[in-house]
């Protein structure tokens, strides 16, 4: 596709698979405030990325969590500024919990 637009960002290899994506918000979040948080189904991570203020690179990340819930599907940010995660498991292990910020 000659007119597609180049990638600006790859998770690299293996593949991060991302299944949703929000942006934190709230004070509470301090310095990662603002940034994108990713849901990762074969890494089964939650991903923080800070982007640079055009948007078009990361100038820093943060792993949240890591195996701990097996693969994150969806991301839904609630008014105080928490994330509702949901599991996307085999054998009915699905789970949907909340991550917030520290107090």
């Amino acid at each position: 596709f000659p007119d597609a637009v180049e990638a600006v960002w790859s998770s690299g290899r293996p593949p991060l698979a991302p299944a949703d994506i929000e942006f934190l918000r709230g004070e509470a979040w301090g310095e990662w405030e603002g940034a994108l948080a990713m849901a990762n189904l074969r890494e089964q991570k939650l991903v923080l990325f800070r982007l640079s203020s055009d948007g078009r690179s990361i100038v820093d990340a943060s792993v949240l969590l890591e195996g701990d819930f097996g693969r994150l599907r969806s991301l839904t940010p609630e008014p105080d500024g928490s994330l509702l995660v949901t599991t996307s498991n085999a054998n009915n292990r699905d789970e949907v919990f909340r991550v917030s910020p520290a107090r």
